[in-house]
């Protein structure tokens, strides 16, 4: 992209030239919003951060030959010097508009399905592209465990990434021949507004449980946020037709609000909603269902267990007849679906004992996929235990820590706490605070290891019992201070139940 290709999407007159010198006609090699990442003829955006202000760094990104600045303070104005810059009133948001125009808008020639909630997210943009690539539309998906297009797979370590990863993907998809797109979009995703160009079709709010009050403070300011998909991203999306699909059966959702260009629709087990579901019979094996969609009615046999993960299907059903994928033939699919890595995953090569991984690792979620089996074990009339092995994440949210010790407790006939990832926290110190939360810990068992503590959980089951090992999930690594190291919670209870 030109020099004067570039300016002209900001204000008028708003590019100071120091020099006059300055060539319109030079060619941005990059844009950037850290000076580490700066490259001669490169723009920097100085952004400031929770941790850090990029304002700081503006004479680092000139000297390694950035030829625009873009800032907000005017404070740092005198630092620049000879170099042209743009003041704007916020940073961020220019960032990530220019970071879609840099790349091409390449969204706007897909269809996209953007996906926000506490829990759900994964499992949801799952279905999403099995079901759409089962009917022969190729999709790229943003997300927790990586992103990838068909057998095309980027690693990531963000869930929503900076705006430069989101729009090259973009791009990337669209040379894999993407069609569509899912992705979930995280509160900090839209808080730190890194995909607020992105033209999505559809948003679908999963629901909303406490997490993250680290970060946003109260749940009305988590909440808020979460919203600015359906008032905000979605508004400014230049998709003539724009939908909400809302859980609900969620308070929260009955209380989200939609942008007036945005068309909003309730799913969930009322039966007065316009996508509704209803449990007929339960078993490990699959579940049977009643669907209700827009006055027509289904029954099929849904291969995962637990409420939570209906509620993640049956949002999908309404992307796959916008697409005019008949309803009928989405639920002949999904009742092949061979299931979600880390989301309620049965450990298949252990036998005779119902092992499972999930990354469950909120309060809500814990307390959702262990009452999922309780309530599968009540009803079978079944007299195996629930062992729960868990811990919880370091240098995250610590309110949430005892709480989960008490659900695990109340939940559980068996509990065996452990570390998650603890980062550069002392794992003995957060054993302690969700230890703070039982009513009596000397019946529980604790070990920092978690390979260990899997291994005393196979040893302890009996046959029919049921292991649940929640926290990691699908996640390939375990972060111990400031190094990742390999570790797979499913390869571990393979490993400890020979």
């Amino acid at each position: 992209m030109k020099f004067s290709e570039f300016i002209v999407f900001f204000p008028p007159n708003s590019v100071v030239f120091p020099k006059k010198s300055q060539s319109r006609s030079v060619k941005i090699t990059q844009i950037v919003d850290s000076s580490h990442k700066a490259t001669q003829s490169s723009v920097f955006f100085a952004i400031k951060g929770s941790s850090s202000d990029g304002h700081k760094y503006i004479k680092d990104a000139i000297k390694k030959g950035a030829i625009l600045i873009v800032l907000e303070n005017s404070d740092f104005i005198s630092e620049i010097k000879s170099t042209p810059y743009i003041l704007v009133s916020d940073t961020r948001r220019y960032y990530e508009k220019m970071c879609s125009l840099f790349f091409g808008r390449q969204d706007e020639w897909m269809f996209n399905v953007g996906v926000t909630g506490t829990n759900g997210k994964t499992s949801t943009t799952y279905i999403i592209e099995y079901l759409l690539q089962s009917h022969g539309i190729k999709t790229g998906v943003i997300g927790t465990v990586n992103h990838r297009v068909g057998k095309k797979v980027w690693p990531t370590s963000h869930t929503t990434p900076d705006p430069w990863t989101v729009h090259s993907r973009y791009k990337d998809f669209k040379k894999q021949g993407a069609q569509a797109t899912a992705v979930e979009i995280t509160s900090h995703g839209i808080d730190q507004k890194r995909m607020h160009s992105v033209n999505f079709d559809i948003g679908i709010f999963t629901n909303l449980t406490q997490d993250h009050l680290d970060y946003h403070g109260t749940m009305e300011n988590y909440f808020s946020v979460k919203e600015k998909l359906f008032t905000e991203l979605l508004a400014q999306s230049s998709k003539l037709s724009k939908f909400a699909l809302i859980n609900g059966d969620d308070g929260y959702g009955q209380k989200l609000k939609t942008h007036s260009t945005v068309t909003p629709y309730f799913y969930g087990m009322n039966k007065k909603f316009p996508i509704w579901f209803e449990v007929r019979e339960k078993s490990f094996e699959y579940q049977k269902l009643e669907i209700g969609y827009f006055g027509k009615t289904y029954t099929m046999k849904f291969p995962l267990l637990g409420d939570h993960n209906i509620y993640n299907f049956i949002s999908t059903l309404f992307v796959c007849e916008y697409l005019k994928i008949p309803i009928q033939s989405a639920i002949k699919k999904m009742e092949a679906f061979a299931g979600i890595p880390g989301r309620l995953q049965r450990v298949q090569e252990v036998r005779r004992k119902n092992v499972f991984v999930d990354f469950a690792h909120t309060p809500d979620a814990v307390a959702k996929t262990i009452e999922t089996v309780r309530e599968l074990r009540s009803e079978l009339k079944s007299n195996s235990r629930i062992i729960t092995v868990f811990g919880c994440g370091g240098d995250r949210d610590t309110t949430k820590r005892p709480i989960m010790g008490k659900i695990a407790e109340d939940k559980s006939d068996i509990v065996i706490v452990t570390s998650d990832n603890p980062r550069t926290e002392d794992p003995a110190a957060i054993i302690e605070q969700i230890k703070s939360g039982f009513k009596n810990s000397t019946d529980k068992l604790f070990e920092v290891n978690r390979s260990l503590a899997i291994q005393k959980a196979m040893e302890i089951s009996k046959s029919g019992d049921i292991v649940l090992v929640l926290g990691k999930g699908h996640e390939k690594y375990q972060i111990i201070g400031d190094k990742t190291r390999p570790f797979d919670d499913y390869k571990e209870v393979i490993k400890h139940a020979k």
